[in-house]
């Protein structure tokens, strides 16, 4: 049967993201501090992660299955080539960077967690201008695939 997680996806993606040097952890100094759940009003450049629909894959018979844990990643910039290129650089590291987002440990407090991989299931979706502060935002969409360790 599948472990159930204390943690959700996209707190554990959170730390793999600062882990890989690809944001920072929120009230702390450097670029695209990396949220989860809520976005904040400051700074124009962030990262938030959402839970969001997975999907379940092969049954065994045994009460286990394929669990793939889906989280949405917003990204908002001030302008268009900053955002374009933030997504194009987490798109090509999920795809590519193993040391960070394939069968790597990540902990969250006492709790550890393997995370397997990191699946893109699209190339990234520009959502527009946000209407309050015309800031440019776009959507990546993962699935994750996490199983707890401790």
């Amino acid at each position: 049967m599948s472990q159930l997680l204390e943690h959700s996806p996209a707190d554990v993606l959170r730390y793999a993201l600062v882990a890989a040097g690809l944001g920072v952890m929120p009230n702390t100094t450097g670029s695209w501090p990396v949220s989860v759940g809520t976005e904040p009003n400051k700074p124009d450049l962030v990262i938030t992660c959402k839970d969001t629909h997975g999907r379940v894959g092969g049954h065994y018979g045994t009460g286990d299955r394929d669990e793939f844990y889906g989280v949405q990643l917003v990204l908002r910039a001030n302008d268009k080539p900053s955002l374009w290129v933030k997504l194009n650089q987490l798109a090509n590291a999920f795809d590519t960077d193993r040391a960070h987002f394939y069968r790597v440990t990540v902990t969250l407090g006492a709790k550890t967690y393997l995370l397997e991989n990191v699946t893109r299931r699209d190339n990234g979706i520009p959502m527009g201008p946000e209407r309050e502060s015309a800031r440019e935002t776009a959507v990546l969409n993962v699935w994750l695939t996490i199983t707890p360790t401790n």
